[in-house]
């Protein structure tokens, strides 16, 4: 399904600046588009990167089923799945092995590289029910959401659903493609204030630091992800305490 959410993300943001230019839609509806990137970004920085994947942070269990139940909608795949894809880039990062492919046809159609799945990190998902549930029912999640917003407005499941989804992933694309170079990864602060990520592009930091919840080593550097994370998490740590 990351395939199709990036596609289908895409065309939405091409049909809908296209309804605003051509005077059939408000430009009001725009507005949408920036907060609900913000929360699909969020999500899969805080959530699915570093709650689901590194257990960086606790929090509660409110927090906890609303970035798995989350994550269904942004089609990057389920935290079982996503752990593990990302587990295995850290294993295996920049070789044959890394399930991220890192070329330009990333941009065009994304997939994975066949690798093998290290076991750290998926016993306590497996053995979640919350995560167990959506990683099995994960599609019908998102068709049952997808016909219930069509029928609410197809305008509101445009602006405020396609558009950051869309936004969402080809962030997440050029991010997978741009933050590896022949000498491994490498952080780009400053794209995280044009293409903002939540702390993502801090990705040679995170490489080295793994179980960090804080990515930002610089005073000017921009992580909003690390923020949220102060707001909901429920352990002692903080920042770099998990290193």
């Amino acid at each position: 399904m990351i395939s199709v959410g990036h596609l289908a993300g895409l065309a939405g943001i091409v049909l809908g600046l296209w309804l605003v230019a051509s005077g059939a839609v408000s430009a009001w509806w725009l507005l949408a588009w920036p907060p609900l990137h913000v929360v699909g970004s969020l999500v899969l920085s805080v959530g699915l990167h570093r709650y689901f994947s590194h257990g960086s942070f606790k929090t509660t269990r409110f927090w906890h089923n609303f970035m798995a139940f989350y994550s269904t909608l942004l089609l990057n795949g389920s935290p079982h799945g996503w752990a593990a894809a990302h587990n295995a880039h850290h294993v295996y990062s920049d070789t044959n092995k890394d399930p991220h492919i890192a070329n330009w046809t990333y941009l065009v159609w994304k997939r994975y590289r066949k690798s093998p799945i290290p076991r750290r990190g998926l016993r306590g998902l497996v053995g979640d029910p919350v995560c167990a549930f959506v990683h099995r029912t994960g599609l019908w999640l998102w068709l049952v959401f997808t016909a219930a917003m069509l029928l609410v407005s197809p305008k509101l499941y445009l602006f405020a659903y396609l558009m950051p989804l869309g936004s969402v992933h080809l962030i997440g694309a050029l991010h997978q493609v741009a933050s590896h170079n022949s000498r491994g990864p490498r952080d780009i602060w400053w794209l995280e204030l044009i293409l903002p990520a939540c702390g993502e592009w801090l990705h040679k930091t995170h490489h080295e630091h793994p179980r960090w919840s804080d990515f930002k080593t610089e005073h000017h550097h921009l992580d909003l992800g690390s923020r949220f994370i102060e707001l909901i998490r429920t352990d002692a740590g903080h920042g770099k305490a998990a290193a």
